[in-house]
């Protein structure tokens, strides 16, 4: 029998799913500082938990598993910063050798606008500006207004380390916090399940657990794939800007790596930055048009012929859907929600197939076509 949306208990249902959907946006969005570590943690615990249990198939136990597995992953990410660090340093010292290209690049931007009316435009509007801003009576006498400039006190050493410390703390804090939690997940992994488990009512605990091996499988696969993909963008970026002899080209690998986990804004992020230095050291413009190529090559073979043949068949969610997803959590969390995106859009997917009450994420997310009948996912024991 058809349930009538219109009937007062049909209304009042609807009511109760908006309020709760509200409800939790709410909770998500204020809780943002807490719950966007501990999504990151979850997230790095599951790719680093095969090693643990490779680890331990090896004769280790659970707390040397863990404790090993971290204290390599964290090394290897430290090392990897202090080799992009160190290089962006040394590249820092050798751009005033390149002032003289930049100097004539400029010029020749500059000679650019002029030939286009640019400055004339811009002086035009400086000339409206002042004519509004002085009142036409002190004009007509000559009198311009007295210009009063505060200048500020010298900053004092306390002062100044005041200034510098929430944006290097913060950041660092939260890393810890993430790598606390990180090591916290990966030794209390099966009690955290069976705690989750026992949340749910009895009868649903088979369906609970098949929910989570699914939503693990799944995040799992697309976590490694991502890895390699973007493991092989990186590579192939930094060969190419080796041809086109670019400085420093680890630097800009890695970057194309890591960065690229951010969905959609990661890529260009990562191009920007060879992009000046190609600016800096050619007096041409061959090398900062060949990497502009590069990019846009590179980027648009992955995104366009890879991506969609391997992260569709290991994630099960739409190409559409993960766009979607991931304005919903950009705008939601900021650009911690753009990484999250694709793990967060996948246990939603997951539980819409197991959990009757989800099933229209299932519906919405998933990758296969809507057409044809849809088959129900089982749901007890």
């Amino acid at each position: 029998m058809k349930s009538n949306t219109n009937a007062p208990g049909g209304r009042a249902s609807f009511f109760v799913s908006l309020a709760t959907f509200v409800l939790g946006l709410v909770i998500l969005k204020a809780g943002q500082d807490v719950m966007v570590p501990i999504a990151i943690a979850g997230v790095l615990a599951l790719l680093l938990s095969p090693v643990v249990a490779g680890m331990r198939r090896l004769g280790l136990g659970r707390i040397p598993a863990v404790a090993l597995t971290a204290t390599l992953a964290f090394a290897l990410l430290a090392c990897v910063a202090w080799l992009v660090v160190s290089q962006t340093v040394d590249l820092l010292k050798e751009l005033p050798k390149y002032e003289t290209n930049i100097d004539v690049k400029l010029g020749k931007l500059s000679a650019f606008q002029e030939s286009l009316g640019f400055r004339r435009l811009a002086e035009m509007t400086s000339r409206v500006e002042r004519e509004l801003i002085v009142p036409p009576s002190v004009a007509a006498h000559g009198d311009a207004p007295l210009r009063v400039t505060v200048e500020p006190l010298a900053a004092t050493p306390l002062a100044a380390l005041q200034q510098l410390a929430p944006p290097v703390v913060a950041p660092l804090a939260a890393a810890g916090l993430v790598i606390v939690l990180v090591i916290a997940i990966l030794l209390q992994r099966d009690d955290i399940r069976i705690r989750f488990m026992r949340l749910v009512d009895p009868e649903r605990e088979g369906m609970v657990g098949r929910l989570i091996d699914d939503a693990e499988r799944r995040i799992l696969r697309y976590l490694v794939t991502e890895l390699i993909v973007n493991a092989c963008f990186g590579a192939f970026v930094g060969l190419g800007l080796y041809f086109i002899h670019i400085p420093n080209v680890f630097v800009w690998s890695v970057l194309a790596m890591f960065l690229r986990f951010i969905p959609y804004l990661g890529p260009w992020l990562a191009a920007a930055f060879p992009m000046v230095v190609a600016v800096a050291i050619d007096p041409s413009w061959f090398q900062p048009v060949a990497t502009l190529g590069l990019y846009v090559t590179a980027e648009s073979v992955t995104a366009n012929a890879i991506e969609p043949l391997v992260y569709g068949a290991r994630t099960g969610v739409s190409g559409l859907a993960l766009l979607l997803a991931a304005v919903f959590w950009t705008w939601l969390w900021g650009l911690p929600g753009l990484f999250l995106s694709a793990p967060l859009t996948v246990c939603l997917m997951v539980a819409g197939n197991y959990v009757p009450e989800l099933r229209f994420l299932s519906v919405l997310l998933g990758g296969r076509s809507a057409q044809g009948p849809v088959t129900a996912a089982p749901i007890k024991d």
